[in-house]
């Protein structure tokens, strides 16, 4: 399962600087869970989110124009996904579906 949860800099940073290479089975798996995590930065974008989640994938902006000669704009990534820049850049909103 995946969840996201919301934790004070200075507590990410106290887990971060612990010895994980060293005394690592010491600590609790949710400890592990959130070292392990990908962290999500403050006013992220919807971008930063999919960018965090499938961070392997190499994504590139494509330029296009439709039939009404206007010129757009998609990111899409190395294994086929397409996003429009607009919900690209959009800020993330967890949970929520538009």
């Amino acid at each position: 399962m995946k969840l996201m949860i919301n934790i004070s800099d200075s507590t990410y940073e106290t887990i971060m600087d612990r010895d994980w290479k060293n005394a690592g089975w010491l600590f609790n798996k949710e400890l592990k869970a959130i070292h392990d995590g990908t962290p999500i930065p403050d006013n992220a974008t919807n971008g930063d989110v999919v960018k965090a989640i499938f961070s392997d994938n190499v994504f590139a902006e494509e330029r296009w124009q439709d039939e009404n000669g206007k010129m757009c704009t998609d990111v899409i990534s190395d294994n086929g996904m397409t996003f429009t820049d607009i919900w690209w850049n959009s800020p993330y909103k967890r949970g929520e579906t538009e």
